[in-house]
């Protein structure tokens, strides 16, 4: 039986999962972020760092300073808490915040377990001055955000979906079990790491799928090579 002529199923199959894929990706507009500013007391300038990888410990890093001079303030006279909120907005740590030559403090990945924003806020004060910084993190299955490469990695699975299907209806053996292993590592890729910002159970369904689509092309072109089928 040759199987690379008989798989009109496969390939309608195929291509209603590459339209859902692609219907897929939706992107959110990020909370704007409100500071008020005072002529008096202290400015918080943290590393610009918005998105972080789940479950991955990060430190947080920023320099304290002077609002009305600019002078660097370290921790003689100055102490500084830190707040952080999962991403349903309740609060699930608070301490103060370490000084070496400038402030910093370890967040454990524990507390990005769940991918969203995560709400956070700098507070410092002295016996006569205070200032406070609020912004979010974002936590993503890669430490990745934004769309920026959405498109890179819409093509390279569209390139190894087109190429097994391709070799597969043209009934080129050596390339269709090629490509097709290609497809079982990538959909292992998904279920480990999801799509820059995204996975959930889509993202997981979809590579799910890839793998099952990978190994039964390349199972069969291998059956078909060694003259089984």
């Amino acid at each position: 039986m040759n199987i690379f002529k008989t798989n009109n199923l496969f390939r309608f199959f195929s291509i209603f999962f590459i339209f859902l894929f692609l219907f897929s990706f939706t992107s959110a507009v990020p909370p704007v972020t409100q500071i008020q500013e005072f002529s008096e007391g202290f400015v918080i300038e943290p590393s610009p760092t918005i998105y972080i990888e789940q479950n991955q410990d990060y430190t947080i890093n920023f320099f304290l300073y002077n609002i009305s001079n600019g002078v660097v303030i370290d921790n003689k006279s100055v102490s500084c808490e830190f707040y952080l909120a999962d991403n349903q907005g309740t609060l699930i740590h608070s301490s103060n915040v370490d000084y070496t030559t400038y402030w910093n403090k370890n967040i454990a990945g524990g507390n990005f377990s769940e991918l969203g924003h995560y709400p956070y806020g700098i507070h410092c004060n002295s016996s006569s001055l205070g200032g406070s910084y609020i912004e979010y993190f974002e936590v993503t299955p890669s430490g990745q955000g934004g769309n920026s490469n959405i498109v890179f990695f819409i093509f390279v699975i569209l390139l190894i979906y087109g190429m097994t299907l391709i070799s597969f209806y043209n009934g080129n053996i050596p390339m269709t079990i090629a490509s097709g292993m290609a497809m079982l590592f990538l959909g292992v890729y998904l279920v480990t790491h999801g799509i820059i910002i995204y996975r959930d159970n889509l993202t997981n369904y979809i590579a799910y799928l890839t793998i099952i689509i990978g190994a039964i092309t390349s199972a069969w072109a291998t059956l078909e090579q060694l003259e089984v089928l």
